[in-house]
């Protein structure tokens, strides 16, 4: 088993292990968000992967761009198993809700530049559907989808939107 690109193992308190992925100041908002871990009422059964290690794997793909297949060896679970929950996260509002958490945690710091804000569409083709497919106007009426970010001066996402791909702008709510 090779531990090569995974950081140090080693850290302090129940956190410490994955602070080379996911920073100690990101763990306090993160924590509360995390399900408890389910006992199985009549016992036995294989132990859960624990939640922290798959949130830790999937920052590390999304931070690193890696396939799934790919991941290292030091999360101690497979990258399927990382795969298979990530949609589950976003489903249970755990990414709105850490979202909120650390923009609030920007704006107790004033760290947001609020007085200028900025707005950007994109348009995507569609291949495999989704929750808000719709016809292209520009993509000769293929399934696409529009993504809009609206971002602090500094870059910071604060709020994106999926809406179906054609949604007129004045139609948007």
């Amino acid at each position: 088993m090779s531990y090569v690109g995974c950081g140090s193992l080693t850290g302090h308190g129940e956190w410490g292990r994955w602070g080379w992925i996911v920073p100690d100041d990101l763990w306090e908002p993160v924590e509360p968000l995390l399900p408890c871990e389910r006992v199985r009422p009549q016992g036995g059964g294989t132990r859960n992967t624990p939640d922290e290690a798959v949130f830790a794997a999937i920052a590390y793909v999304l931070n690193s761009g890696c396939a799934w297949r790919h991941l290292p060896l030091c999360f101690g679970i497979p990258g399927s198993t990382a795969h298979r929950r990530f949609p589950i996260r976003p489903r249970a509002g755990m990414w709105a809700r850490l979202h909120r958490a650390v923009l609030d945690q920007l704006a107790a710091a004033e760290l947001l530049d609020l007085p200028r804000v900025l707005i950007d569409t994109a348009r995507a083709r569609v291949k495999k559907g989704g929750e808000h497919p719709g016809p292209s106007p520009v993509d000769g009426g293929r399934a696409g989808s529009k993504m809009h970010v609206l971002s602090d001066a500094n870059g910071l996402p604060l709020m994106v939107t999926v809406p179906r791909g054609a949604t007129p702008a004045t139609a948007r709510d």
